[in-house]
């Protein structure tokens, strides 16, 4: 690390416009854009490994011989697995709470 001291009164005009606080702000600006233009495709594309894999696991299970029913419910639209229905309370839609 270093620490550079220039006096601003003799430094050529190209050198002073990098000395000036609007380079410094639009620079940062840019490189947290460029962050958060990063981390926003770092999740998609996490997503899509994520169901990529999923249909690796699912087809590989197939292939060895596993029993797996035809479709698979992944929780997405509000979903549930037919043996949570068949637990559910006509009341309110839920399954009863019980406590001692």
């Amino acid at each position: 690390m270093a620490l550079l001291l220039f006096p601003p009164e003799n430094l050529e005009p190209q050198l002073a416009a990098l000395l000036s606080p609007d380079l410094r702000r639009d620079a940062a600006d840019n490189v947290n854009r460029a962050i958060l233009e990063s981390q926003s495709a770092r999740r998609e594309a996490a997503i899509r490994h994520l169901v990529k894999m999923r249909a690796w696991a699912e087809t590989a299970a197939r292939e060895r011989g596993s029993t797996l029913p035809d479709r698979l419910d992944i929780g997405l639209k509000g979903e549930e697995p037919e043996s949570h229905r068949r637990h559910v309370s006509a009341e309110n839609g839920r399954e009863p709470m019980v406590t001692n």
